[in-house]
């Protein structure tokens, strides 16, 4: 009960110091009021033509028109390379990241460090990409 309390209470602060209540931007336009130097703020409602306005009157420009059939077929390939690759790429960084943990816990000589990373780094990837198969053949 104690810890329901305390989540409760930090959500409500995380609220309060959020803003949201205190702005009163339309949806469909830019904040002009840059939060840095030179960011601006948009929504998702907000035209193409107002974006371009706001970035030229500041001297910047938006190179892809997102009306453009390039941005969709680039998103789109983006997305189907995101679903095959998004599995390995974990795999690999927890690999790297694991064993880098592993190597700053033993002391060795500069040499026998790297080999026993790209070892670990090896054996990582190996084992997680066999219980991955493993399970892709299990669920399909």
């Amino acid at each position: 009960m104690e810890w329901n309390g305390a989540c409760l209470a930090v959500v409500v602060r995380l609220q309060r110091c959020s803003g949201e209540r205190h702005e009163n931007l339309s949806a469909d336009g830019p904040d002009r009021y840059p939060f840095h130097r030179d960011s601006f703020h948009f929504g998702a409602g907000t035209a193409f033509a107002a974006l371009d306005a706001v970035l030229a009157e500041r001297g910047q420009e938006c190179p892809l028109d997102p009306r453009d059939p390039a941005a969709t077929i680039g998103g789109i390939l983006g997305a189907l390379l995101l679903l095959a690759l998004f599995d390995w790429v974990l795999i690999l960084l927890s690999s790297v990241e694991g064993a880098h943990l592993i190597g700053n816990g033993i002391v060795l000589p500069q040499s026998g460090a790297v080999l026993l990373f790209v070892a670990l780094v090896v054996i990582g990837v190996v084992v997680q990409g066999s219980m991955l198969r493993g399970s892709r053949r299990a669920a399909g």
